[in-house]
C-alpha cells in the first residue's frame, strides 16, 4: 500500500471509530415524541414496510407524506428501516449513526481530492465527526431526513469533482442523480449550484477573478488536474442544475401551503425574520466554538433589540470584508465563508413553515463545514507561518477533539427518552412553552400533578397556546375533574377553533359528564371538519344510542364500517343495536363477519342473545360457554346461559349458573328470581 494510501485509510479508520464510540450509546435510546410519532414510532404507512403501494404512498401528495415538506426518498429509507427492525427505536438509531459516519468519510475523501491537503481534509472530516451541534441531526431519529439528503450532497461532490476532472456530457448526467435523491430526501440541497460555483473557485480552480493561474501555494497542494473556463460557461453549466432546484423550491411551497404550515405575516413580520436571520448567522459561529445550552426547540422571539441586530450585522459585515479583502491571499476564506452564508439561507427563517423556531442545531449539519474549512486551512497557514511544532499542534488537536466529544457525548445522551430530552431542554430553554408543554406529557402517566404544573408554566409563557391548553384540560380529565377539563377544552378551541384533538376531546367530556345534547353538537362540528374520523363517528352512535335514538346510531356505526370495516368494537355496537331494534338476521351477519376475525366475549354475547331470539338454542348455549371461558365473571351470562338450559330442561345445570351470577352480583334482580323458580321446579321434581 503506497504511503499516501495508508495514510488515507489510517485517517478513515480513526473518523470511524471515533464516530462509532460517541455514538454507540444511541442503541438503547427510544423514540421521542417530537417527530418520531408521526415519522416511525405510531406511523401505521411506515411500519408496514417496503411495498409498491407505500412507495406510491411516499411520491404522492397526500397531508400525511407531505410531512411538513416533500421527501419520498426520506419516506422509503424509514420504511426499510421497518422492513428489517420493525419498531425497534436503537437499530433506527444506530442506521442514522452508520449514515452519519459514511457522510464524514466521504467529506474527508471528496475535499482530500479537490485539495490533495490530508491534514485539513481530515480536521475538516473530524469536527464534522464529532461537533455537538450535529448530536441532533445523528441522535434524533426523525433527522433522517437531515443525513440522508447530507449523504447525496456528498455523493453529488463527488460527481461533480469527477465531472470537473473530465467533463462530458456522461459524467454531467450522472450529477443529477444523487442530487435529485438528495432533493427526494430533503430539499437542502437546493443551494448545491451555488455551492459548486465556489468550488469551481476553489479548490478546483477552474476559474479566478482575474483571468490569472492561481499559484500552487501552502494552503493548495493539488496539482493543476482541472481545466479553467471562462465564468459565463461555469455559470451556464449550472443552469439545467439551478432549475431542478427551483422546481423543488416550488414543491416544497407547495407543500407546506397544501398542508397549512405556513406561519402568517402577522406571526412574524418580516422585518423580526430578517432580524433574527441577522442574529442567528452569528449565534451559531458562537455555538460552533463554544456549545453550549443546546436543546430541541428554541422559541421564535417576540422581538430582537435593535443593538443585537446591529451588532450581529456589523460582525457579519467585518467577517465578509475581510474574506473580500483576502480573497488572493487565502482563497478558502471567502469560499467558506459564502458557503456558510448561502446554505444557511434557505433556514435563516426568512421564509417560515410549520413550528419554526428561532435556530435550530439541526440546520447547521452541512452549512457548518464551510466554516470549519476556513479553520481547518486557517490554522495550517498559522501553523506553518509561525513555524508551531508538531507535537504542541498534535496535542491541541487531541485536546479540542476530546472537549468536543465529551459535551457531545453528554448532548447525545439528552435524547435517550422523553423525559431526559424535555427535562434537559427545559434547563437549557427556561422560558420555552414547548418545553414545559413536551416535558408535562412525559411525565404525565408516573406524576401528574407536576404534570400540571408544567402546562400551566406554558401557559403562563404563552397565554394563547392552544396546545397547552388542552393538555391541561386532559390532565384534569384524568383526574376526574371533567367540568374543569371542558373549561380548558373551550378555551383551546377559543383560540383555535379547527384544533380537531381539543374539538374531541371536549366531546367527550361532555359525553362522559352525560351532557348527550352539546356531546352531540361537538361531535357534529367535528365530522364536519374531519368526515372520515371513525372515533368521532362510533362515540357520536355511542352518544345517540343512550338518548335512545337507536335508528341514528345505527347510521353512525355503519357509516365507520364503511370508512374501515376492520372496527370491531364498532360492528359489535352495531349489532347491539340492531338487535334492540329486533333485527335479528342483520345483526347475525355482523356477528357472523366478527367471528371469523377476532371475536372477543361481546361478540359471543350478542351472538347469544341473537341466536336465542331466533330459536336456535344450542348454538346460543355454545356462544355463551365461549364468553364465560374467555371471562368467566359475567353475571349476565351466568344469567342468559342458565335460562337457556332451563329451556333444555337441565335445572341443576341452571341453577349453578344463577347461583355464580348472584355471587359475583349480588343485587342482581333477574338472576334471583330466575334462581327461585329452578329451586321451585326442583323441589316440585324430587
Amino acid at each position: 500500500m503506497k504511503t499516501e494510501s495508508k495514510k488515507n485509510f489510517l485517517v478513515i479508520l480513526v473518523l470511524i471509530l471515533l464516530t462509532a464510540a460517541l455514538y454507540s450509546q444511541v442503541a438503547t435510546f427510544d423514540f421521542v415524541r417530537f417527530d418520531d410519532n408521526e415519522y416511525i414510532a405510531k406511523n401505521s404507512q411506515v411500519q408496514k414496510g417496503l411495498s409498491w403501494e407505500n412507495v406510491k404512498w411516499a411520491f404522492g401528495f397526500s397531508e400525511e407524506a407531505l410531512l411538513y415538506y416533500y421527501h419520498p426518498v426520506t419516506w422509503l429509507s424509514l420504511m426499510l428501516d421497518a422492513q428489517l427492525f420493525g419498531v425497534d427505536a436503537g437499530m433506527h438509531h444506530l442506521v442514522n449513526v452508520v449514515i452519519h459516519a459514511v457522510n464524514t468519510v466521504l467529506l474527508f475523501l471528496v475535499l482530500r481530492f479537490m485539495t490533495g491537503a490530508l491534514w485539513p481534509s481530515a480536521f475538516v472530516a473530524l469536527l464534522f465527526a464529532v461537533h455537538p451541534l450535529n448530536v441532533e441531526s445523528v441522535a434524533w431519529i426523525a433527522e433522517r431526513k437531515n443525513v440522508l439528503s447530507t449523504f447525496f450532497w456528498m455523493l453529488c461532490m463527488l460527481s461533480y469533482v469527477a465531472y470537473a476532472v473530465k467533463p462530458g456530457v456522461k459524467r454531467y448526467l450522472l450529477i443529477f442523480l444523487p442530487f435529485a435523491l438528495g432533493l427526494l430526501s430533503k430539499p437542502m440541497l437546493v443551494t448545491i449550484p451555488c455551492v459548486f460555483l465556489l468550488l469551481d473557485f476553489w479548490p478546483l480552480r477552474r476559474f479566478n477573478l482575474e483571468g490569472n493561474v492561481v499559484e500552487k501555494n501552502s494552503f493548495h497542494q493539488t496539482p493543476k488536474i482541472f481545466q479553467e473556463y471562462p465564468l459565463k460557461r461555469l455559470v451556464l453549466e449550472k443552469i439545467p442544475l439551478l432549475a431542478l432546484s427551483l422546481i423543488f423550491v416550488a414543491v416544497s411551497i407547495f407543500s407546506v401551503h397544501h398542508t397549512e404550515q405556513i406561519i402568517s405575516g402577522e406571526a412574524a413580520s418580516i422585518g423580526l425574520r430578517v432580524g433574527n436571520a441577522i442574529v442567528i448567522y452569528v449565534k451559531y459561529i458562537i455555538n460552533l466554538i463554544w456549545p453550549h445550552n443546546m436543546a430541541f426547540f428554541y422559541p421564535f422571539p417576540e422581538s430582537i433589540p435593535a443593538w443585537h441586530v446591529a451588532g450581529a450585522g456589523l460582525v457579519l459585515a467585518a467577517i465578509t470584508v475581510s474574506a473580500v479583502r483576502l480573497y488572493k491571499k487565502a482563497t478558502f476564506f471567502i469560499v467558506g465563508w459564502l458557503w456558510y452564508l448561502g446554505t444557511m439561507f434557505p433556514v435563516s427563517g426568512i421564509s417560515q413553515h410549520g413550528r419554526w423556531p428561532e435556530m435550530a442545531d439541526r440546520w447547521v449539519y452541512v452549512p457548518a463545514i464551510g466554516l470549519f474549512i476556513i479553520v481547518a486551512w486557517g490554522a495550517q497557514r498559522i501553523i506553518k507561518n509561525f513555524h508551531l511544532p508538531r507535537p504542541a499542534v498534535a496535542g491541541a488537536t487531541a485536546v479540542m477533539t476530546a472537549a468536543f466529544m465529551l459535551i457531545s457525548f453528554f448532548q447525545i445522551a439528552t435524547w435517550k427518552n422523553n423525559e431526559a430530552l424535555f427535562g434537559h431542554a427545559i434547563k437549557a430553554t427556561p422560558d420555552s412553552p414547548i418545553a414545559h408543554l413536551n416535558y408535562g406529557w412525559a411525565i404525565e402517566d408516573t406524576n401528574r400533578k407536576a404534570a400540571i404544573k408544567h402546562y400551566k408554566k406554558a401557559i403562563a409563557l404563552r397565554p394563547d397556546y392552544a396546545k397547552a391548553l388542552n393538555n391541561l384540560g386532559a390532565a384534569y380529565f384524568e383526574e376526574g375533574r371533567i367540568n374543569a377539563a371542558i373549561g380548558q377544552y373551550k378555551k383551546a378551541l377559543a383560540i383555535e377553533p379547527f384544533y380537531l384533538k381539543a374539538q374531541q376531546n371536549l366531546a367527550l367530556a361532555y359525553y362522559k359528564a352525560g351532557r348527550m345534547d352539546a356531546a352531540i353538537k361537538h361531535y357534529k362540528e367535528l365530522l364536519e371538519i374531519k368526515p372520515h374520523f371513525t372515533d368521532a363517528i362510533c362515540t357520536l352512535g355511542n352518544a345517540y344510542k343512550r338518548k335512545g335514538l337507536v335508528d341514528k346510531a345505527v347510521e353512525c356505526y355503519s357509516r365507520a364500517l364503511e370508512i374501515d370495516p376492520e372496527l370491531v368494537d364498532i360492528r359489535n355496537n352495531l349489532a347491539a343495536a340492531l338487535i334492540e331494534q329486533e333485527r335479528f338476521d342483520e345483526a347475525l351477519e355482523h356477528l357472523e363477519t366478527l367471528l371469523k376475525m377476532n371475536p372477543g366475549v361481546n361478540t359471543h354475547l350478542n351472538a347469544g342473545v341473537v341466536l336465542t331470539r331466533l330459536d336456535r338454542v344450542d348454538e346460543a348455549i355454545m356462544h355463551y360457554e365461549k364468553a364465560l371461558s374467555l371471562n368467566p365473571n359475567i353475571a349476565v351470562a351466568h344469567n342468559l346461559l342458565g335460562e337457556l338450559q332451563i329451556r333444555k330442561n337441565n335445572y341443576q345445570a341452571a341453577k349453578s349458573h344463577f347461583e355464580t351470577a348472584l355471587e359475583l352480583q349480588p343485587g342482581y334482580y333477574s338472576a334471583k328470581q330466575n334462581l327461585k323458580n329452578v329451586q321451585q321446579r326442583l323441589g316440585k321434581i324430587q
